[in-house]
């Protein structure tokens, strides 16, 4: 296999990326806020969770997932109950796109290291990578980050672990857990690895994912939960010799009164992609609605 990154075969999913990509719309301040949604301010997060089996979130989800083939995994982190819930949740499996998101925060984690803002190109690339999974895009920021020893660095800076850059540049071969996934996007949008302009940032571009890629965690909640509010995440698929790598993560920021949560879903050799998306889509499914009780 050539230099060419070896993640996803979403681009043929999703249209490419134009040449002469087109300028963005200028930041807001800050992700538009919906009624009744809590702020992200109002989250608390402690730096060491709690684990406990998923069963004790929802025995129906972690009845679920056993019955389901092929490994499969997932973590739910509860911010505010500083909590989170796993099964399988130790097991490493291969990111595809999810390997996305942390490129992305590594980016915006070298800008800050460097005291810049970002470049235009670098908001482009990032805006193409996020909401609409480009693979070049990911793999021009790989390269400009410093590759896997630049993410490595960045995640040894933060203390981040259970997250495994490919050597050999196939950024969407790199390993991770569910566990570590889900204690990764809580970090992101409720902790201090990023200040606030990049959290901002990150819950925007996650926030408008084309409807072509997000089939997983929002294909899932309630459609009170689609309205009241914010809700961020990335999926990622690719079909391997040995059968379908498919996963999907993201978190809520919900309406008042329901808890906000990140989550990961991941699956290795399943044997259809259409097998793997319904094992996602409906053990989040029995998830939010142990939480919200809405659906």
């Amino acid at each position: 296999m050539s230099s060419v990154i070896k993640a996803s075969n979403e681009s043929a999913l999703h249209p490419a990326a134009p040449e002469n990509m087109p300028a963005i719309a200028p930041q807001a301040e800050g992700p538009a806020a919906l009624p009744g949604q809590t702020p992200v301010s109002e989250v608390r997060s402690a730096p060491v969770l709690r684990e406990f089996p998923l069963a004790e979130l929802s025995r129906d989800a972690a009845a679920y997932l056993a019955t389901r083939d092929g490994p499969v995994g997932l973590a739910v982190v509860l911010p505010n109950n500083h909590a989170v819930y796993a099964a399988n949740g130790d097991q490493a499996f291969h990111m595809a796109s999810v390997a996305k998101v942390v490129i992305m925060a590594a980016v915006l984690d070298a800008a800050r290291a460097e005291e810049r803002v970002l470049t235009r190109d670098e908001r482009e690339l990032l805006d193409y990578m996020i909401t609409i999974s480009d693979n070049d895009s990911a793999t021009d920021l790989w390269f400009r980050v410093g590759r896997a020893e630049g993410i490595q660095a960045f995640l040894d800076r933060h203390g981040i672990e259970g997250i495994y850059p490919d050597p050999d540049d196939y950024w969407g071969a790199s390993l991770a857990s569910p566990k570590a996934l889900a204690l990764f996007l809580n970090n992101l949008v409720w902790g201090d690895i990023l200040d606030h302009e990049d959290r901002d940032l990150v819950i925007r571009l996650m926030s408008e994912v084309i409807p072509e890629q997000s089939w997983g965690i929002k294909s899932a909640v309630s459609q009170d939960t689609l309205e009241t509010s914010i809700i961020g995440m990335k999926d990622g698929w690719y079909p391997e010799e040995d059968g379908w790598w498919a996963n999907s993560t993201g978190f809520i920021l919900p309406g008042a009164g329901k808890p906000a949560y990140a989550i990961a879903i991941m699956t290795n050799q399943q044997d259809t992609f259409e097998y793997a998306q319904e094992t996602i889509e409906n053990v989040v499914w029995l998830i939010h609605k142990a939480l919200y009780g809405d659906r």
